[in-house]
């Protein structure tokens, strides 16, 4: 399967996605490597950032 650019109109919201999300992600990737699968490679950093943010809406729920 190849992989093809995504349409023009898409990149705004790729960049606003992106500057609101790379903050918050950049110290975990920092920490943690992306797991090589063959020729590719996944990050698994935001897996962590979800499970924080699991974790804290669960301890706050419960104040």
């Amino acid at each position: 399967m190849a992989l093809t650019r995504p349409p023009e109109w898409l990149y705004p919201i790729i960049r606003a996605v992106n500057a609101v999300t790379e903050p918050v992600l950049r110290p975990f990737r920092r920490l943690i490597p992306p797991i090589r699968i063959g020729a590719g490679a996944l990050d698994v950093s935001i897996l962590l950032v979800f499970l924080i943010v699991a974790l804290l809406r669960g301890a706050v729920a419960r104040c």
